[in-house]
């Protein structure tokens, strides 16, 4: 496994991973938003409907970075 995130694989859209810290009684917590720029003739774009930026939050990152980066028929 890669720590590097791959492209979006319809239309090569840049991924990157952010921490969003939250406070909640006076608790620090927060989760990991992956956040894709997809390019506007982007096919998961025109398929969900959305702007040209789709999210995933996660408490782990490792687990985030796997999910986004796993394609099908690719071998680990």
């Amino acid at each position: 496994m890669t720590d590097k995130l791959k492209p979006c694989p319809f239309c090569g859209g840049e991924a990157k991973i952010e921490w969003e810290a939250w406070i909640e009684f006076r608790n620090p917590y927060g989760v990991y938003r992956l956040t894709v720029r997809h390019k506007p003739e982007c096919f998961f774009v025109q398929m969900n409907g959305m702007n040209n930026k789709s999210e995933m939050i996660s408490n782990d990152e490792k687990t985030l970075i796997e999910t986004w980066n796993r394609r099908t028929g690719e071998q680990e």
